[in-house]
């Protein structure tokens, strides 16, 4: 038989301990067949995706030690109006409600029933003169019952829900602004509409929102 440059054995291995009959192997010299003269594949190279850069934290007292005291917001761009809340917050308030379309289902309709409800409330309550301590915590809960509400209605929606909750932030610092305007004029707090103590639930109540507000950007962003 002429010896050609590649050669090829089947060679049959048989162990005692293994499970089918053998394996075969194909031994050679190495190198491609006669006739061919493919260039091993080129193995692509993948850039490395950077990090995203740390986004730089808000400065501030984050922790004051006293009730009451001023806490920093992580929206600075969204700023309470000086006066006619309704006009800055046109969703919460009404101004533009939310419309039931023919399509939605029975569930979708008495969800937005409810967000129209806590609108005509917060509307009503935008519009008082006299406001004391019980007048900010029915806002407060309202407007968490409204986050519920809109929680419900877009569950995969994050982005239909984030311009309520800026408006609701809104709202809450305006609140809070006044409150504090008014404890820090107040000479008798005892005769004060609102204390001190409506200023760290108005605080709390928008430390919440913003947290919330936070989280659902992060989810529109992926």
């Amino acid at each position: 038989m002429n010896v050609t440059a590649w050669k090829y054995v089947a060679v049959w291995v048989i162990s005692a301990g293994a499970v089918g009959t053998g394996v075969a192997l194909a031994l050679g010299t190495g190198g491609p067949p006669a006739g061919r003269t493919d260039a091993p594949a080129a193995v692509p190279v993948v850039a490395r995706n950077e990090p995203p850069a740390k986004e730089k934290p808000i400065e501030g007292d984050w922790t004051p030690k006293e009730l009451g005291s001023p806490v920093p917001t992580a929206f600075p761009n969204l700023k309470a109006p000086d006066d006619n809340l309704a006009e800055a917050c046109p969703l919460i308030s009404g101004k533009k409600p939310i419309a039931v379309a023919d399509t939605d289902a029975t569930a979708q309709r008495l969800l937005k029933a409810r967000i129209n409800q806590y609108g005509l409330l917060l509307a009503r309550l935008m519009s008082f003169a006299y406001k004391n301590d019980t007048y900010y915590r029915e806002q407060i809960q309202c407007q968490t019952e409204l986050i519920g509400a809109l929680t419900e209605l877009w569950p995969n929606e994050v982005d239909k829900r984030i311009p309520w909750l800026e408006e609701l932030l809104i709202s809450t610092k305006f609140n809070e602004n006044l409150v504090r305007q008014t404890v820090k004029e107040s000479r008798d707090p005892r005769a004060s509409p609102v204390n001190v103590l409506t200023l760290a639930a108005l605080t709390r109540h928008r430390l919440w929102v913003e947290s919330t507000l936070l989280l659902w950007k992060a989810k529109a962003a992926k």
